[in-house]
């Protein structure tokens, strides 16, 4: 399937509805990112088997760099020899270039369950894990208003089974596809990760192993927090303080732990180098994108 690299990721989802396709199995994102941008951005882990990342989607791509040229890397059938040099743009912020555009899989509806528990932070990493151990592959998984959402797609007859099997050892809300849609909808439109979000410049996003996320609810117990991409080994937290109590970094118990940390959005000044500089000139000359210098 392709796609302009700037589409709205909310409209993306839109029109291929339409067309009678989903991207249901990737993972939460901003409703209002672009593609590009999605792809663009640093993450502070790999990736990760059925994790619901957007680079594992990424099939085929183009981009620019200021002074060298454009790349392009063809979807299927491809040559069996050339470089693939698409993580040079994809997770690199724009240093190596921009992308231009992108083709992303796509799949068809298929049957879905929405299962919710509503527990404390600590007891829905236990719940979690439980999920995994069953050998259960969830599309995402969230800890949102103290409620641990988690989507799971396949056969109907094995999803029934699967909601048997996990009402009979925690009291679980289940929803059906719809409910699973309408939940992805709510929580990509209020996702905490939102740099027009009013809490963004005062909202720590922070990646963490699983193991090391017990240590980080202890040390962010003043702050309101959520979790997203919740998975085997890792998870982002976003930490949202009352205004007017957000600290620069995050305490320094922690501060070591995280694959990556920083605030959501920020008034510091950012230095734009030269490079970033002539990138924006060239591709930008009406400055009408958001971002840059």
């Amino acid at each position: 399937m392709f796609v302009w690299s700037v589409a709205c990721w909310a409209d993306l989802q839109e029109e291929l509805r339409d067309r009678g396709l989903t991207m249901e199995r990737y993972g939460l994102v901003p409703a209002s990112s672009t593609v590009g941008g999605l792809l663009s951005r640093h993450h502070g882990t790999g990736r990760q088997m059925w994790d619901g990342d957007l680079r594992g989607g990424c099939i085929a791509i183009s981009s620019t760099t200021p002074g060298t040229g454009d790349y392009g890397y063809l979807a299927a059938p491809r040559k069996a020899s050339g470089p693939d040099m698409r993580y040079l743009f994809i997770g690199g912020e724009g240093l190596f270039g921009v992308i231009l555009d992108a083709s992303l899989v796509a799949w068809r509806p298929s049957e879905a369950r929405l299962f919710s528990w509503e527990t404390s932070p600590a007891e829905a990493l236990l719940l979690h894990r439980r999920l995994i151990d069953m050998g259960v592959a969830p599309a995402w998984s969230v800890y949102v208003s103290k409620t641990l959402h988690v989507a799971v797609f396949g056969p109907d007859g094995l999803l029934r089974a699967l909601e048997r099997e996990l009402t009979a050892f925690a009291p679980t809300h289940t929803g059906g596809r719809d409910d699973v849609a309408a939940m992805r909808t709510k929580l990509e439109s209020d996702h905490p990760g939102r740099r027009e979000s009013p809490a963004a410049n005062r909202t720590h996003a922070a990646t963490f192993s699983v193991a090391q996320l017990a240590s980080a609810f202890d040390a962010l117990d003043d702050a309101e927090l959520t979790i997203f991409d919740l998975n085997r080994h890792a998870a982002t937290v976003y930490a949202t303080y009352p205004k007017g109590k957000a600290p620069a970094e995050l305490p320094g118990a922690i501060a070591h732990l995280p694959h990556t940390s920083s605030l959501v959005a920020s008034d510091d000044k950012i230095h734009w180098s030269h490079w970033s500089q002539t990138l924006k000139s060239e591709l930008d000359r009406n400055r009408r994108l958001a971002v840059g210098p």
